[in-house]
């Protein structure tokens, strides 16, 4: 960041617009390494979560822990589908995004923050940082109720074939025919 920055034509620096987006890359690239580590663990977590579940259930028949993988594709796949509503929220109102990010900055930056109390600014600019906060909740609330009920049906889905497999194999355990420890 700070290599690119040093040989930046200084017309650029004039510019509004490169001035935002350097605002946005100061703030966020020094957690792009740790998030990518964040994001690895997770999925290597989930790996073996997967992987030690497949093992534990496969004496019990294989097409057991293969039915429940497949039941879990549906969540998967629209939580994949959703993940980018994360992302659309900045960009669907990038007007007010900057103002946040604005607001963000004033009120956190210790001059400022001085400046603001000797001059009584400090509960308009919270008031507009709220305001703000509520017209971008507003903005994206029809995508995030969709995701919502969208995310309900998967989680059904896998639920009740989770359910089935138990039934089915109750009677075995009732008999003793069957052990799970």
């Amino acid at each position: 960041y700070f290599s690119k920055l040093a040989h930046l034509d200084l017309a650029h620096l004039e510019d509004p617009e490169v001035q935002n987006l350097l605002t946005k890359a100061r703030d966020t690239f020094p957690w792009r390494v740790p998030d990518f580590i964040r994001l690895s663990s997770y999925f290597f977590s989930a790996v073996v979560t997967w992987g030690s579940i497949f093992a534990i259930l496969a004496p019990f028949g294989w097409w057991i822990p293969v039915a429940i993988t497949l039941a879990a594709v549906p969540r998967l796949w629209v939580r994949t589908r959703g993940g980018n509503f994360q992302w659309s929220i900045y960009g669907s109102g990038a007007p007010n995004v900057k103002r946040l990010w604005y607001f963000m900055w004033i009120l956190s930056w210790p001059p400022a923050i001085r400046e603001a109390r000797i001059h009584g600014a400090s509960q308009p600019l919270l008031e507009k940082f709220k305001e703000t906060q509520q017209s971008l909740f507003d903005l994206n609330r029809v995508p995030l109720d969709r995701f919502m009920r969208l995310i309900v049906f998967p989680i059904l889905f896998e639920t009740g074939v989770l359910f089935a497999i138990a039934v089915w194999k109750a009677p075995e355990v009732l008999a003793a025919t069957m052990t799970l420890g």
